[in-house]
């Protein structure tokens, strides 16, 4: 099954900034975002949480404010933690 990369229309309706060079390669970054990490300082942990299924399946777009909604259903207070959206589910220990 071959991926759909959204085309630069779909883009700037979704609120995205999209230079007239834009390459295929930044697009499929766009496209890959399934995990969110939260350093929780409140309860001093970090959590991964695998959102690949939203966003593969149902076309949710991970953006600052549909993720602080997530983050904030999940339990997090957002003013005691940092949050990042990325496409690797690997951790860096070095």
């Amino acid at each position: 099954m071959s991926k759909k990369y959204p085309n630069k229309q779909e883009l700037i309706a979704k609120g995205y900034e999209v230079p007239g060079a834009m390459i295929l390669e930044e697009l499929k970054e766009l496209e890959v975002a399934k995990y969110i990490t939260v350093l929780d300082f409140e309860a001093g942990s970090v959590h991964r949480y695998d959102v690949g299924f939203q966003v593969n399946t149902l076309g949710w777009q991970p953006d600052n404010e549909s993720c602080e909604n997530y983050l904030t259903n999940k339990g997090h207070n957002l003013a005691n933690c940092e949050w990042m959206v990325h496409s690797s589910a690997d951790v860096i220990t070095n």
